[in-house]
């Protein structure tokens, strides 16, 4: 499923609302610029379209995504994964801002987490 993806998934918990008539509660468990992974009980097909929206950390943005589910997985943890097909421009903006910051928080770890490998290893010479 990775190698036909255009944008690196990040891991991200994030609550989710799928919108079928009533709001449903899901959890946003990664996260792309293109799309994502929900884990969620609901029952979804390939190819079928869903609408719902991410609620970003602080629960003050809401991001309305219209999407297409590319694969279902039935076993656990039980979800669907998503390309984004219809983002308007603010909410596009909104989660773009938030990816970005949660890759320049991994690449700070991986940094430190170098720093500390090579510190640990010239220590032992």
């Amino acid at each position: 499923m990775s190698q036909n993806r255009k944008y690196r998934r990040i891991p991200a918990q994030l609550i989710s609302h799928f919108r079928r008539g009533t709001s449903e509660e899901a959890q946003t468990q990664n996260i792309s610029f293109g799309g994502a992974f929900i884990e969620t009980n609901m029952s979804f097909s390939v190819n079928q379209t869903v609408d719902f929206e991410i609620v970003l950390p602080g629960g003050e943005q809401h991001v309305e995504v219209e999407a297409v589910v590319r694969w279902v997985n039935r076993d656990h943890p039980k979800g669907i994964g998503v390309e984004f097909i219809k983002v308007t421009a603010p909410n596009k903006i909104a989660l773009r801002r938030y990816i970005n910051l949660l890759m320049e928080k991994k690449q700070q770890e991986s940094g430190r987490m170098r720093a500390v490998t090579e510190k640990s290893s010239s220590a032992s010479d």
